[in-house]
């Protein structure tokens, strides 16, 4: 059973592809800061909440199955890194781009956690 499995067991009623109806959201969260989250038209995808200055903050990682629960942790590293240097991921992101951000986060990926589930073809393809 993979880590998404394991993030998404012993819910009472896991969601498939939507809420039930009138909820906002479904959202799980893992022990590393990763959340997971089904939205009521069954997107589903990963994020990262963080404050900065105060402020509170979300920055999507990726969808879910394109991207696993290992690559949103790695890209969820990658934020926690500009987060400690003192630079906004949410406005880095609007700076550079999605896909400049992405293809950032992609070689930081490449250089620091080397792992077939985090290959570009994979990381692209939550473009």
């Amino acid at each position: 059973m993979g880590r998404a499995s394991l993030l998404l067991q012993g819910c009472e009623d896991p969601p498939s592809s939507t809420t039930a109806e009138g909820e906002s959201r479904w959202k799980r969260s893992e022990s590393s800061g990763v959340a997971f989250v089904v939205t009521p038209t069954g997107g589903r995808s990963w994020h990262y909440k963080f404050y900065f200055e105060g402020k509170c903050k979300k920055l999507m990682l990726g969808t879910y199955p394109e991207i696993s629960l290992e690559c949103a942790k790695s890209r969820h590293q990658y934020a926690r890194n500009l987060l400690a240097q003192g630079i906004n991921q949410c406005e880095m992101k609007a700076t550079l781009g999605k896909n400049g951000f992405v293809r950032r986060m992609r070689d930081w990926e490449i250089a620091n956690h080397p792992r077939p589930e985090c290959s570009a073809e994979s990381t692209m393809a939550g473009i």
